[in-house]
């Protein structure tokens, strides 16, 4: 996984296959470069712009009597200090 950024903005980009390394490249060409996963860390923990949103994922799907009872949960890493 590459982290590439372009003034304020981040992205990261898998690096799996050979269309993923293109696609890169393609970013490298209109002016994004490499950053090191830390400075993107860093940047979204000091700034006021909050961290890019996580998206729930279903843990579990239950069944009963024609209804589905589904239970999600966030995925947050707790910070290390």
């Amino acid at each position: 996984m590459k982290v590439l950024r372009k003034n304020d903005d981040f992205k990261r980009m898998p690096e799996r296959s050979v269309a993923d390394r293109k696609a890169i490249d393609s970013f490298i060409s209109m002016g994004w470069n490499y950053s090191p996963k830390r400075v993107m860390k860093d940047f979204y923990k000091d700034s006021d712009k909050p961290e890019p949103k996580v998206k729930e994922e279903v843990v579990s799907e239950k069944k009963e009597k024609g209804t589905v009872v589904v239970e999600k949960y966030s995925k947050k890493k707790a910070s290390k200090k």
